[in-house]
């Protein structure tokens, strides 16, 4: 996004590559707003925005179209959502209006569908029929203590709410097309799905009077929006970790001390019951569905204390809901050892027919104490793991791609965590395709080794010494690739 005339504004670039040599533009398309997130569906490009309104002590009925959204489209410059495609939706408290564009990435000269809202969400989920857009809104409770001269207020809690706004995506369009307000918060897109024309969503719901007095809740809205079920009262004191539904299954993981992995049978929307739960020590901050019947959850470590420290992968069995089992896990590291992939999902890549995960991580190994109760940790590696999944033999390590440059008289062992770590990766073929900030990177996942590289930011590997810059740029170099270490050759332990 970039800064406009009238706060952010978010612009999208589609480009014919089917003429690898030669890249031709097909349109530029800019609206208002700091973007929240964006879809693709077939053809379809859906771009959501906020857009916030400035100071309003100006606005007159002659200058209404200054205080809505506007957007640009190739020569046709900054004209005003028009106001039939507008909404206002109940209980809007902030000036903030919630921004949904379709543009056909095929066609350059298809015109843009632009519809606003009046209230405003930061988390998307979309299904091949509707988006939704769901946002937080705290709302203060009062006591009002009256007199015989006067009359005042006191805030005695605070409820938090879900507002959830949806926009149909019939006929490649998009129109808004409803709203519905639950109690408690959502924790990312995957607290939410659409199922038989329902909307399920899981939700962390907090005592008015008392943050720390959490319960879990799951609710099943209808195609009018309105409560079909629901479930209260769940894991109280604990809040979401992570949630996942899979067609008339859901799952979900809260934490406190141990992990709980709740099985929810949704088959009667009317009446969701649970079915099973799993008490393990961690918890999982991501799951992600395998084969029928099984979960692969990743996310911190711990112990029975609830002591929390490194990071594990668990291979969860849930082929009886009524029975969820750990079937396998694999820990690694020590305290402060993670994963970005814990925060943005799509760092984490998964080949179905390969049954490899690539999982970027940051290792820290003890190296002593500061106190008798903190432990001091240390950087180890600083590079992403390979892994074998299996339903039978489990979860198997394959080898790990170091991220880090070599010592020089200009560097420390390790490079700064969180630029050249890889961050987007896809498998194709027999080989596994990696991109940092730094550099882009194959490799052949049969052989484990490194077909080609190319450097993106050339000062990173300089920084570290000509040396080192020659070695990337050679097939057979030095950085990054699989280190001549025992720890990261494929694995014999």
């Amino acid at each position: 996004f970039r800064w406009g005339y009238y706060g952010y504004d978010s612009e999208v670039d589609i480009y014919d590559i089917s003429d690898k040599a030669a890249p031709k533009k097909l349109r530029s398309f800019c609206q208002n707003g700091e973007l929240v997130s964006s879809r693709a569906i077939g053809n379809k490009l859906y771009l959501v925005t906020n857009f916030t309104l400035g100071d309003l002590s100006g606005l007159t009925e002659d200058n209404i179209a200054n205080f809505v959204p506007r957007y640009s489209n190739g020569d046709k410059i900054d004209e005003p959502v028009a106001f039939e495609r507008i909404s206002v939706v109940p209980e809007c408290g902030t000036p903030v209006y919630a921004v949904a564009t379709v543009l056909d990435v095929t066609n350059g000269d298809a015109p843009p569908a632009t519809e606003s809202v009046l209230g405003s969400g930061q988390t998307v989920y979309a299904s091949l029929e509707n988006l939704y857009l769901a946002g937080s809104r705290y709302q203060q409770i009062l006591q009002t203590e009256t007199t015989a001269s006067t009359s005042a207020a006191t805030v005695v809690g605070s409820s938090s709410y879900t507002d959830i706004l949806r926009f149909s995506l019939a006929d490649g369009g998009i129109k808004y097309s409803g709203i519905a307000s639950v109690e408690g918060t959502v924790i990312n897109q995957f607290a939410l799905d659409e199922w038989g024309g329902n909307l399920r969503l899981a939700v962390t719901a907090a005592n008015p009077h008392n943050f720390n007095a959490t319960e879990t809740r799951l609710y099943i809205l209808g195609g009018d929006m309105r409560k079909l079920g629901e479930i209260n009262n769940l894991a109280p004191g604990e809040q979401i970790q992570s949630v996942r539904f899979t067609g008339e299954k859901g799952y979900v993981v809260t934490f406190l001390q141990k992990d709980p992995l709740f099985t929810f049978d949704l088959s009667d929307p009317a009446n969701p019951k649970v079915t099973g739960q799993l008490k393990i020590p961690g918890f999982s901050s991501y799951m992600h569905p395998l084969s029928s019947g099984y979960m692969l959850g990743i996310g911190p470590d711990g112990d029975d204390s609830g002591r929390i420290y490194g990071l594990k992968l668990s291979l969860f069995d849930v082929t009886d809901p009524f029975d969820p089992k750990e079937k396998f896990k694999f820990s690694i590291g020590d305290s402060n050892t993670y994963t970005t992939g814990l925060y943005d999902h799509r760092e984490i890549t998964y080949d179905t027919k390969t049954g490899i995960l690539a999982l970027p991580t940051e290792i820290y190994t003890y190296s002593g104490y500061f106190t008798d109760d903190i432990f001091n940790s240390t950087l180890s590696f600083y590079g992403v793991y390979l892994f074998k999944i299996d339903l039978q033999t489990g979860i198997t390590p394959i080898c790990r791609l170091t991220c880090a440059l070599p010592r020089t008289e200009n560097t420390a062992k390790l490079a700064v965590p969180g630029y050249g770590l890889i961050d987007r990766s896809t498998f194709i073929g027999d080989c596994w395709f990696a991109f940092s900030s730094a550099h882009a990177i194959s490799v052949n996942v049969k052989t484990l080794t490194r077909v080609d590289s190319i450097v993106l930011d050339k000062t990173y590997f300089e920084s570290a010494g000509a040396k080192a810059y020659k070695g990337f740029t050679e097939k057979n170099g030095v950085v990054p690739l699989f280190t001549p270490d025992a720890a990261d050759i494929p694995y014999t332990d």
